[in-house]
């Protein structure tokens, strides 16, 4: 398999991250009976984000003997380490070990609802009328075998509550609020910012890692080739820009709090490494060529763009339309002229007081879009100046 040399350049800067992360790693000792329980979870996180980011470097590094590659695969690793940062971050999302002892007893929590479960199928599919089901775990022979083992469990849980005051009905929150609590505390600090915002990080892509991972149908639709409708086993070497990026910025991110929880963090050499994470990540924004192939079919009478697909478009770049001041009355797409390789769309809308307003996105081959509320754009194209002002449809 033939890698265009960006593809080999993302690769190769992985590679490197990873190898310093795991030298890093390998310098830290754990010393259970002297740290906090959200530092011992942690070491511990850090430790599966590596293996799972050296596993996703090596399923989409093609070989001299194995050249194909596999980014769903990938994917699904991906998944886990999201997730493993919206924990991490929510049970740093507060000033004591309260997160910590909830997601930790949680564990204990699903032990014991497993345990009961099991118990339960014992009792319902006995060894005396199943003789050969053979429903036994480890010296767990017969049902009432599991009772000591669920008392034990129901005592260490109600210790943790005590010991760190919490509800004997504490619960851990549904991975969604877990993203908006841990919002919540930072907006409180004043610290809230598009980069770290996790609600956007679940709604925006969790849901596609998730249908992937659960092989929904959703799921299943990414195997197949969207030009012919056949089947693909493995993938196009162009989902190596797309994959590596992202796993590269969020293992960055993983590795920088592990660093600076364990005394292992070095501004100078985490600075480079901080660089090339901001890059990487906006030499992935494609939002530019997608527009592109739309505008490209229609100019070329091939299809119509319909309003749905431009805000489709936008919401995946995490762009809304407006929810609070409003109606979307229209959108204008048009190319400028102050700046090459642009196209400009425009959010027309009617507000509550019947005047019009614009919002006005720039699109730019190889960078972000650029968003124009309020006017913004127009000082950069002057050819629309006025026009978030507009009176007129």
């Amino acid at each position: 398999m033939d890698l265009t040399d960006k593809q080999r350049n993302h690769l190769a800067r992985l590679t490197d991250l990873l190898v310093y992360g795991h030298n890093q790693l390998s310098k830290v000792g754990l010393k259970r009976k002297h740290i906090s329980l959200r530092k011992e979870l942690l070491f511990f996180m850090f430790g599966a984000t590596q293996s799972y980011s050296e596993s996703i470097l090596k399923i989409i590094t093609p070989t001299q003997n194995h050249a194909s590659i596999y980014a769903n695969s990938g994917l699904i690793l991906f998944r886990s380490i999201t997730e493993n940062l919206i924990n991490l971050s929510w049970i740093y999302a507060c000033d004591s070990q309260k997160n910590a002892a909830i997601f930790y007893i949680h564990w204990l929590q699903s032990t014991l609802t497993y345990s009961n479960k099991y118990k339960a199928l014992m009792i319902k599919y006995s060894k005396n009328k199943y003789p050969t089901w053979g429903l036994t775990f480890g010296d767990k022979k017969k049902a009432e075998d599991w009772d000591e083992y669920i008392v034990l469990l129901k005592n260490d849980i109600k210790k943790l509550q005590k010991r760190h005051k919490l509800p004997s009905d504490s619960q851990l929150p549904l991975i969604e609020q877990r993203c908006m609590q841990h919002d919540d505390y930072l907006k409180a600090k004043g610290k809230l910012n598009y980069g770290n915002c996790l609600e956007k990080l679940y709604i925006t892509y969790y849901p596609y890692f998730s249908g992937i991972a659960h092989l929904t149908v959703q799921g299943l639709d990414t195997f197949r080739n969207p030009l012919t409708d056949d089947m693909e086993i493995d993938s196009h070497p162009k989902e190596i820009e797309a994959l590596v990026p992202v796993t590269y910025c969020l293992y960055f991110a993983l590795l920088e709090m592990f660093l600076k929880q364990f005394g292992g963090y070095d501004k100078i050499e985490m600075k480079e490494y901080r660089k090339i994470s901001k890059l990487i990540l906006i030499n992935t924004d494609t939002s530019y060529e997608e527009l592109k192939n739309l505008t490209d079919a229609y100019y070329a009478g091939t299809m119509k763009i319909n309003r749905q697909e431009i805000l489709d478009l936008l919401n995946k770049y995490a762009i809304k339309v407006r929810q609070d001041d409003g109606v979307l009355d229209n959108i204008t797409i048009s190319i400028p002229k102050t700046v090459a390789d642009g196209i400009v769309v425009g959010l027309r809308y009617i507000k509550r007081n019947n005047t019009k307003t614009e919002d006005l996105f720039l699109f730019s081959k190889g960078k972000p879009i650029e968003k124009g509320y309020k006017g913004k754009l127009e000082k950069k194209l002057i050819e629309y100046k006025g026009t978030h002002k507009l009176q007129r449809l």
